[in-house]
């Protein structure tokens, strides 16, 4: 094995006679790193100086090894194996498990996908160097050449964990693929938890279960909301043959603890920073939990900044003092009063609880808007002095829209009402999606659990991302308009 110098034009050997590695067979360079395998294991040329390298065993895979590929962070073989055609050997040895874009796990991969179903040896597998989660792999034999996406990182059936960007999602790479838009969706466990379907026999997985976090039973991440998005926004780009790659990436936090109408505000900037997002959706489902978990109960358990909204954190000292301690000056303490006046408050061991109906009373009307609106103007603010990769301001969308069986209460609910006004005032993008979910969600019945929770199934999520992505495209927030499109 020998290396060229593209600066100096000096060939040398990297790898002569080498009795740890006497049949070499695949390479790969990925930067200043190379590695090299034979018929089962891999190893990482280490330089010693003088132009002499020292192989280092890395892997020994249970297969026969035809290609490596990789970048800085990860490492690929592509094997001799139908039961495990590709293994990713960086960070951790370990097959990668084929996933259909409707959940399914693909048995035998190297038999079912005509990618690895092939008599001759001679294709190519490579990773997009401008996407380095995606794989490319050519069959000859078929004339074709796919790709694949490695969605490697946390497998948890609630998605919690972050990954080192910050989001509730797979290690996805910060610096954004060309012609690609991307989209942060905020959310409740609504926007990421998937729960099964209330019939086993209705779904070909049937060994899920929520209450056992573990690889083996949680729900594909495919069928989450925003890879259904993801899946049905790329379909349409493909369809309409619009040059662009659409991205949708999911931050959320369970419900109430804290609110989501408080935490994008201090949360939401600093991802869009980092990710190079495009444009924020925010999901407001129904408040869950009763009249404790009202939005506006946090002013009156969170000290209050200088711009008048409840802090990003609890402070344990704060929640020390009593409730009516804890009260702040001006709108906040007015507010408490005009409710106390009418009894729609009082006040537990340890917190205000309010009555629901300070939503629909008209003379407390002005002062939960107010209430409402604080820290979403905020956040519209913050985002208003960022741009994205394309040198465009990053757009702010609000969608409400309640996940369960149908929903009759919510056609003329008040929260959605109050968003309305509220983003009307801060002059934020506004979708209410109840009417149409009211309207349809009986022909794909069910959609979700059959309770509270209403946690939406696969079929759910793939009949919610339809309507939320026919709205943002009717609405003109994605660039599906030839003149959008740079």
């Amino acid at each position: 094995m020998k290396r060229l110098d593209l600066n100096t034009g000096i060939v040398s050997f990297v790898l002569h006679a080498s009795e740890v590695i006497p049949e070499p067979f695949a390479l790969c360079s990925t930067g200043k790193d190379i590695y090299v395998a034979d018929h089962d294991r891999v190893f990482k040329l280490i330089e010693e100086g003088g132009g002499v390298y020292k192989p280092q065993l890395i892997a020994t895979l249970a297969t026969t090894i035809m290609e490596l590929t990789g970048n800085e962070s990860h490492l690929y073989a592509l094997n001799k194996n139908d039961l495990s055609p590709v293994v990713r050997v960086l960070p951790a040895a370990e097959p990668v498990t084929f996933v259909t874009s409707f959940g399914d796990v693909v048995p035998i991969p190297g038999k079912n996908l005509p990618s690895f179903n092939s008599d001759d040896e001679t294709g190519s597998f490579v990773l997009d160097p401008r996407d380095p989660s995606k794989i490319y792999v050519s069959n000859p034999s078929w004339g074709i050449i796919t790709s694949f996406r490695d969605l490697f990182g946390h497998w948890d059936n609630w998605y919690c964990i972050r990954n080192s960007s910050g989001l509730n999602e797979p290690e996805y790479p910060t610096t954004k693929p060309p012609r690609t838009f991307r989209i942060l969706l905020c959310g409740d466990s609504h926007s990421a938890v998937v729960s099964n379907y209330p019939l086993k026999n209705t779904w070909n997985i049937q060994n899920w279960n929520d209450g056992v976090r573990d690889r083996d039973v949680a729900p594909p991440r495919q069928v989450s909301l925003s890879k259904r998005m993801e899946l049905e926004l790329n379909t349409l780009a493909a369809l309409d043959n619009l040059p662009y790659n659409f991205e949708v990436l999911n931050l959320f936090h369970n419900s109430n603890d804290p609110h989501l109408f408080l935490w994008p505000t201090y949360e939401v900037p600093e991802a869009v920073k980092k990710n190079d997002i495009d444009l924020v959706v925010i999901l407001e489902t129904p408040t869950v939990g009763g009249a404790e978990f009202l939005p506006l109960t946090r002013y009156y358990l969170y000290p209050l900044t200088k711009e008048g909204i409840p802090s990003e954190s609890v402070d344990p000292e704060y929640l020390l003092k009593p409730p009516i301690e804890r009260i702040p000056d001006g709108e906040t303490r007015q507010f408490f009063e005009k409710c106390k006046s009418k009894d729609l408050v009082h006040i537990d061991s340890r917190n205000m609880v309010f009555d629901e109906k300070v939503l629909a009373d008209p003379d407390l009307h002005a002062m939960v808007v107010d209430l409402y609106e604080k820290p979403l103007a905020i956040l519209s603010e913050r985002l208003s002095t960022l741009k994205s990769s394309s040198k465009k301001p990053i757009s702010l969308v609000l969608c409400t829209a309640h996940t369960g069986p149908y929903r009759e209460d919510l056609v003329d609910s008040e929260e959605p009402k109050i968003w309305a006004e509220v983003t009307k005032r801060v002059n934020v993008s506004y979708l209410d999606l109840n009417e149409e979910i009211n309207a349809l969600n009986l022909s794909f019945f069910p959609l979700s659990e059959n309770y509270d929770n209403a946690h939406l199934n696969p079929d759910g999520h793939l009949f919610f991302s339809f309507l939320l992505d026919h709205d943002l495209i009717r609405d003109g927030y994605l660039p599906f308009r030839e003149k959008e499109i740079h």
